[in-house]
């Protein structure tokens, strides 16, 4: 199916600053939003368990309204919650990739807390979701978005209460299942540069039958964006003519500066001889030799300016989606509901993401005297000087682009009965459920070089039977369809010898999911209680069965084999994968999970002058898998009602995440890039070839969880609610890899252990990481949140405060140092969003300020030695929002203008040596700049 797709808050947490935060008034903008709608206005209780009593929980829960949502990102539910402070380094539908291997082009993906968007758990109205890629996270582009009435951010451990993958917490979509009616929204967007142009179509539609025992729901959703490839201009400079950390060859300072204009100075499109007597000449139009301006810094395969080659990654996919879902409940009995739903999704990405690079040692052309295509000039000297090759490096402009192709489909269905009076007892609420889930991938890395028919068309020779040009092992009978290459001067290569050269190398993934569940909760009445109220509890059973199977093109599993021909890389040959990059292979695993939980709320105190209430909430899970055998996980917490104005609570829980398929079967994988080697004699740029590898005897990694916080509601002051929490994630035995160059900084600093790992011959630098249980993975912050309702000339006024300090976040590796991350690029100390919502009359009026405060580049690195400048300053970014209602034939319809970023902030410069200097920025940074999305909701 698929092959047919072709800076002003401080960094430490100071009592005045916590002091300034907490004096904020604020409120949400989902409550201003309904008000101002005249709506009834249900109380919902977000208790982040699943006990159904209404007590206060003693874990921290963010709740936002689907209005609030849409007023932040109108585009995608995703892109606002990934402008909360809790959530950082989110992949986001225009995050730029340097590989189709991950699976998540054109995906949104959700990171809580920065510790791996597999580490929280998705969930749409309580049930799990299958996975939608490799990264075994969730696309949330696939859900119902718009019947979404609220998102519930779970922002501590819930393991035991919800299960696997709920370690930095659960986000949870609910759905309103009891809408009527008829609605749709149709919008469009573009940039301030004219680029990244979008459009999008949504219709719901809810409605009962059967006297109002049948009740329905569905929605479709499409959405197309046009993305930016990689050898365009954007008019954006800091991506277009980007700065980049690369090392310093002058003798003095630091080992890597920050320099403008970073450029290759090992190859250009028309060719570089950067070895021998030739070395420093170039080809420019025609052939015609030049001499090559090396510009400052050169020496290292990069230099600040001059001739070389200035060639971008893709700045964002071309991407659409399709999102379909149906919804139906049948009230079988007073007291008992029949349940199903279907989910249909399906995306499509397409990145032209680079021009082939053939240049460095491991790949660059090996060109032979007799070539006919060398210039006279050129030639004379070899002749002249017995010159009998030169090295050429080249960027093949030319070429069509390396294109990463991403189709997707993901289903999703459900059957089940709940009710609320199980065993007849009244408030016992049940549900039992079977759902399954399946995802199909198509990843493909189209126009890739293949190794052999590349270097064999390279080494062209005068045939002297006809005179013609060949390619020379076609006169011995090899490589039949080869066409020879000329490669000097930009656009030489004839477009008929392209084909023989190069291929798509693709995978095909299927993921399959099937639970089987069966929940139980109520209270005991006045069966058990301690006289404080009736003891609640939550039990329940889940069976799951995880699948996924591999199969891959014909080429990938070969091996490169050059006999034959010339000028082949010797790194190259033998080399597991003919195509220069991707070259997936088959593989096919499963696993199953039994497992079991109680939850416990019990009431110990009430309406004391000490204690209005103190409550405990208890709840243990135990977990079988039939890999990594049984583990139990358990939570503890206290939420402590003082006085009507201060709410103190707390918890305590043990969290579990089994690897997934993927980290535990994945066969290897090969890509190439480059590494600083060896970093004891301070760092060289060093062709490399990374493998990586999935790992069978992968354990559940297990996290201790603590949380506790004050909650205030001054009942002098209406409406007021203001909340801080402190957390604490220390997660032990954490899945995970050192990275390549890390592997090669800690062998070069004597620790012999990671020296297996790292290997060096023929002038390709070979680095193997392997997914691995690391020892320690720490975070811990304070989380801060306040409202504030009020009213200006009668009318609705709203704010709301959402902030993040982050304190620790610390990796350790087997064998290895502490790595002390906070304050990078994804952990910055201070993530801030002030909210605020008026509405006058027929207009309603949206802002939204985010922070971002000053980090480092590396935070592991000391600034003066590892660069001369590893400082990033902080950002702020403003997004509006107006709305107009107007009515035509008796509908509530909506226009809608939303401007993000409205100052239009660059992103600072962020990145790492050696740099590949096309992705100069990342974490959390908006890389599109000012972007206006405007529409029309309509109602019936």
């Amino acid at each position: 199916m698929f092959r047919t797709l072709k800076s002003t808050l401080p960094n430490e947490a100071s009592p005045v600053a916590l002091g300034a935060i907490l004096l904020l008034s604020l409120t949400t903008q989902g409550q201003a939003q309904q008000a101002a709608a005249d709506q009834p206005i249900e109380q919902v209780v977000v208790t982040g368990t699943r006990l159904t009593t209404g007590m206060q929980t003693p874990t921290p829960v963010t709740a936002v309204s689907a209005e609030q949502l849409q007023s932040n990102a109108p585009n995608n539910i995703a892109d606002a919650l990934n402008q909360l402070p809790s959530f950082s380094n989110s992949t986001q539908t225009t995050t730029p990739s340097t590989s189709a291997s991950t699976g998540t082009n054109g995906q949104n993906i959700l990171n809580l807390r920065g510790l791996g968007d597999n580490r929280n758990l998705v969930l749409l109205n309580g049930h799990r979701m299958v996975a939608t890629n490799t990264e075994n996270s969730v696309d949330i582009n696939i859900l119902p978005q718009n019947l979404v009435s609220r998102v519930d951010v779970v922002t501590g451990g819930a393991s035991a209460a919800y299960g696997s993958d709920a370690v930095a917490g659960v986000v949870n979509f609910v759905l309103n299942t009891d809408f009527r009616g008829l609605k749709g929204d149709i919008g469009g967007g573009i940039s301030t540069y004219g680029d990244m142009g979008s459009y999008k179509g949504s219709l719901a539609w809810g409605g009962s039958f059967l006297d109002g025992k049948l009740g329905v729901i569905a929605s479709t959703q499409y959405f197309n964006q046009k993305g930016i490839p990689g050898n365009v201009k954007t008019g954006r400079a800091w991506f277009d003519v980007a700065a980049g950390l690369i090392p310093n060859t002058t003798g003095s300072g630091p080992a890597n500066i920050l320099v403008p204009d970073i450029r290759s100075s090992i190859g250009t499109l028309g060719g570089l001889i950067s070895k021998g007597p030739l070395a420093g000449t170039q080809f420019l139009a025609g052939g015609t030799p030049a001499p090559f301006d090396y510009g400052f810094n050169s020496g290292t395969g990069f230099q600040s300016g001059g001739d070389g080659a200035r060639v971008n990654n893709g700045f964002s996919p071309d991407q659409w989606r399709t999102a379909n879902f149906v919804h139906a409940e049948y009230s079988a009995t007073p007291d008992d509901t029949v349940y199903a739903e279907f989910l249909y999704s399906f995306d499509y990405s397409k990145d032209a993401n680079e021009v082939p690079a053939e240049d460095g040692s491991q790949f660059q052309f090996t060109i032979y005297s007799g070539n006919p295509y060398i210039p006279a000039s050129i030639q004379s000297y070899m002749t002249a000087h017995n010159v009998s090759s030169f090295a050429l490096g080249r960027y093949l402009g030319d070429y069509p682009m390396i294109t990463f192709v991403d189709g997707a489909s993901t289903t999703h269905e459900a059957v089940g009965i709940k009710g609320n009076s199980a065993f007849g007892m009244d408030g016992w609420k049940y549900d039992i459920s079977y759902s399954s889930g399946q995802s199909h991938q198509y990843l493909s890395e189209d126009n890739v070089p293949l190794s052999r028919n590349l270097y064999a068309a390279a080494d062209a020779v005068v045939n002297p039977a006809n005179g013609q040009i060949v390619c020379r092992s076609t006169l011995s009978g090899l490589d039949a369809g080869c066409q020879p290459l000329n490669l000097f001067g930009p656009n030489s290569v004839a477009p008929s010898a392209i084909p023989f050269t190069i291929g798509n190398s693709y995978k095909n993934l299927a993921l399959r999911q099937n639970v089987w569940q069966a929940n139980l909760s109520g209270d005991f009445g006045d069966w058990i209680s301690l006289g404080a109220g009736p003891i609640s509890f939550a039990t329940g059973a889940e069976y799951r069965q995880e699948s996924a199977l591999q199969s891959v093109d014909p080429i990938s599993p070969q091996t490169n084999d050059f006999t034959g021909i010339r000028g082949g890389p010797a790194a190259l040959n033998g080399k597991q994968g003919p195509y220069r990059f991707f070259n997936p292979l088959p593989f096919a695993g499963s696993y199953n999970v039994s497992e079991g939980f109680l939850e416990l709320g019990v009431p110990i105190l009430k309406d004391l002058p000490f204690a209005r209430a103190l409550n405990a909430d208890a709840a243990v899970r135990y977990t079988d898998y039939s890999l990594a055998g049984p583990v139990t996980t358990w939570k503890y917490g206290l939420d402590y009602q003082v006085i009507d104005d201060v709410r103190l609570r707390g918890t305590v829980s043990q969290d579990i995440r089994a690897p997934d398929l993927l980290e535990l079967f994945n066969s290897a994988t090969q890509n190439s890039n480059n590494a600083l080697y060896p970093t004891s004699q301070g760092g060289s740029t060093t062709p490399a070839l990374l493998i990586s590898k999935g790992n069978p005897d992968l354990q559940p990694e297990k996290a201790i969880t603590v949380t506790y916080g004050v909650v205030l509601t001054p009942t002098f002051i209406d409406n007021l609610s203001l909340s801080a929490d402190y957390y604490d994630i220390r997660l032990k035995g954490a899945i995970g890899t050192v990275s390549g160059q890390n592997e090669i900084d800690y062998c070069y600093n004597g620790q012999a252990a990671y020296c297996s790992f790292v290997s060096y011959a023929n002038g390709t630098l070979k680095i193997t990481t392997q997914n691995l249980n690391l020892n320690v993975l720490e975070a811990a912050g304070y989380d801060f949140e306040g409202t504030y309702n009020t009213r200006l000339f009668d009318e609705p006024l709203g704010f709301r405060l959402l902030a993040t300090h982050q304190t620790k976040n610390i990796s350790q590796a087997p064998s290895s140092p502490i790595l002390n991350l906070l304050d990078g690029p994804t952990t910055p100390s201070w993530k801030v969003s002030l909210q605020a919502r008026y509405v006058y009359g027929d207009f309603s009026f949206s802002g939204q300020e985010r922070y971002i405060s000053e980090l480092r580049m590396d935070p592991t690195k000391q600034q003066g030695v590892f660069t001369d400048n590893n400082n990033v300053p902080s950002i702020y970014y403003t997004d509006v929002t107006v709305n107009y209602n107007v009515e035509t034939w008796g509908m509530t319809d909506q226009l809608y203008l939303s401007v993000n970023n409205l100052f239009n902030q660059n992103p600072p410069t962020v990145t790492n040596p050696p740099t590949t200097f096309s992705n100069p920025t990342q974490g959390d940074y908006d890389r599109i700049g000012r972007y206006f999305t405007a529409g029309l909701r309509v109602q019936f």
